[in-house]
């Protein structure tokens, strides 16, 4: 049975006191599941998204070290997942407009490990 009142966890990026990106996780049966990541388009390329995980990703590992972490992404943010540690698990929807992949880190890597940086102008 999937139970839709668990608790999560919510970020919202900021950049020169504008929201521009935000981000969830939550504990499930298959472990912790990313979610709801965006960054406003005027904000992409900027770093923001690679803080914005990184922060979700420290917290992760402080809270369930050991914990599967996963993700749904669609098509267009695949190399931005890749560039951060996760790899393909299984494709698990298509549509004609996008494809969306289950995408987990792999156990050798640390999670978390990489410096948040944000470059805002």
């Amino acid at each position: 049975m999937i139970s839709l009142n668990r608790p999560a966890r919510h970020y919202l990026a900021t950049c020169e006191g504008i929201a521009c990106g935000a981000a969830r996780w939550r504990q499930t049966d298959q472990g912790i599941k990313l979610e709801r990541f965006a960054v406003l388009a005027d904000y992409r390329n900027r770093q923001v998204g690679a803080a914005l995980l990184q922060a979700v990703l420290r917290d992760v590992q402080a809270a369930h070290a050991g914990s599967k972490v996963y993700l749904n992404a669609q098509l267009p943010a695949v190399n931005f997942y890749k560039r951060h540690g996760f790899v393909t698990e299984a494709t698990c929807s298509r549509s004609a407009t996008y494809s969306t992949t289950r995408w987990f880190i792999r156990a050798d890597e640390t999670v978390g490990s990489l410096p948040i940086r944000s470059h805002c102008p």
